[in-house]
């Protein structure tokens, strides 16, 4: 029985974990974005959120995962910063599969706070070895600054598996830093 892993969408830091980091001027417990779920996946379930902020650069987002994971299915929805219909509020579930055709379950990834999304609603995606699947991208500060989203980040979150993601303020390299591990069998 092998694990599955999901990296480090971009390059950047840690700034949030289960609390905000102090090295960005956080503190206190940090939210899951749980408005508005009408995706495969319920409002339940969720944890371990980890905001990886960018070094000030609004660059791409990706799904890098290891090459057990062959397929995924996406969601959009808007259930970050209290439900907000806008780009700020988008979040993109992934659903991950060990076989094609979104058989054999892993578990599931959520992206939040992703502009021009470049996946589909529902959609199925059959991964070749070693292919990324372009997510979204990071979005620029807000102006006014939102309580929900500061700077440029993107936010994250699980269903089943576990973090192993860096401690807070810690680097994140694209692709290569793990952030969540899911053990997993296909029957």
């Amino acid at each position: 029985m092998p694990y599955a892993y999901v990296y480090a969408p971009f390059s950047g830091s840690i700034s949030g974990l289960n609390n905000y980091c102090g090295c960005v001027g956080g503190s206190g417990p940090h939210s899951l974005c749980t408005q508005n779920c009408n995706c495969f996946q319920s409002c339940n379930g969720w944890s371990s959120p980890v905001d990886i902020r960018t070094s000030g650069t609004t660059p791409r987002i990706f799904l890098y995962r290891s090459s057990g994971i062959l397929s995924v299915r996406t969601c959009l929805n808007f259930s970050c910063c209290n439900g907000s219909t806008d780009n700020y509020g988008r979040v993109v579930i992934v659903e991950l599969f060990a076989q094609y055709n979104a058989q054999c379950p892993i578990g599931a990834i959520k992206f939040g706070h992703v502009g021009s999304p470049k996946v589909t609603h529902g959609q199925v995606y059959n991964l070749a070895p070693g292919a990324v699947l372009e997510i979204g991208i990071v979005l620029p500060t807000p102006q006014p600054p939102r309580a929900c989203y500061s700077g440029p980040h993107v936010h994250m979150e699980r269903i089943g598996g576990e973090t192993i993601a860096p401690g807070c303020c810690g680097p994140v390299t694209e692709g290569t830093t793990p952030i969540y591990r899911w053990y997993y069998q296909c029957l």
